[in-house]
């Protein structure tokens, strides 16, 4: 986990690198790390890995095969909405 970010920046962190398609060495790199936070998110009772983990299978960095859960499933749909509303300009960050 990276203890220089709290609860909602690192959520924020996940959701732009796909929106974003970040696929830099630092991005990933964070994003490898924040698989290991067991953090659980009120919203949804999920934990931070799941978002994290979901997002690099958004990236085409890890397999989805391998990696799939019920979260990951309803958080790469999440993804997907964020990206198409920030493509429509009707998502602000």
């Amino acid at each position: 986990m990276n203890k220089g970010m709290n609860l909602p920046e690192r959520l924020k962190f996940c959701l732009e690198a796909t929106i974003f398609k970040k696929t830099d060495e630092e991005t990933l790199d964070i994003l490898r790390k924040l698989q290991t936070d067991n953090t659980i998110v009120s919203i949804g009772k999920i934990p931070v890995h799941d978002f994290a983990t979901a997002a690099l299978i958004y990236l085409n960095v890890i397999s989805y095969d391998e990696n799939c859960t019920e979260n990951t499933d309803y958080l790469l749909e999440v993804y997907t909405g964020f990206k198409k509303d920030y493509e429509n300009g009707t998502l602000n960050l």
